[in-house]
């Protein structure tokens, strides 16, 4: 996951790599293949290759081995919701990110990334609840400054610009 969280295409080769020797080691642990979808969202997200139009259905496959091992695990759910949000599926990307909330009421990027769904599908304060109880649950996130701009769009939506240039900075 270091390797993930540094969002570059050089990291996200290793943790590919290490990502897949894990599964050769032991085909059913459920977090390597959420962490392949990982690999394959930001492969395609940051635009990492050339031609990335096949990474959304990587990281949909991925997901869905990860929950065929283990339905249960939190970080499975939260990378099914990711694969939903990237074939343009935000209710499903919801679902998904409520089980993994359901299972794992803790989970700081759950929350973050329900919330950010949430804003996409245009709601304004219903969503800041869920973001600042992720903020608080991991203010030293990795995704941080995507919640911070999460709430910036927050209220942006109820157009309360001043607020929302507040956060955003």
């Amino acid at each position: 996951l270091q390797h993930l969280y540094r969002f570059n295409p050089r990291d996200n080769s290793v943790a590919e790599a290490r990502f897949k020797n894990a599964i050769t080691l032991e085909p059913g642990f459920a977090r390597a293949h959420a962490g392949l979808s990982f690999v394959a969202f930001q492969t395609a997200f940051m635009g990492y290759q050339e031609n990335s139009s096949g990474y959304g259905q990587r990281a949909l496959a991925h997901a869905e081995k990860s929950l065929e091992l283990d339905l249960l695990d939190p970080f499975g759910n939260y990378f099914m919701g990711r694969a939903k949000w990237m074939t343009d599926e935000l209710d499903s990307a919801d679902i998904w990110l409520g089980r993994s909330l359901e299972i794992s009421p803790n989970f700081a990027q759950g929350h973050y990334l329900r919330s950010l769904i949430r804003v996409m599908l245009g709601e304004g304060k219903s969503i800041r609840e869920g973001n600042n109880l992720a903020m608080a649950l991991s203010p030293l996130d990795p995704l941080f400054y995507a919640m911070l701009g999460t709430q910036a769009q927050s209220y942006i939506n109820d157009e309360r610009f001043d607020d929302a240039a507040a956060w955003a900075d």
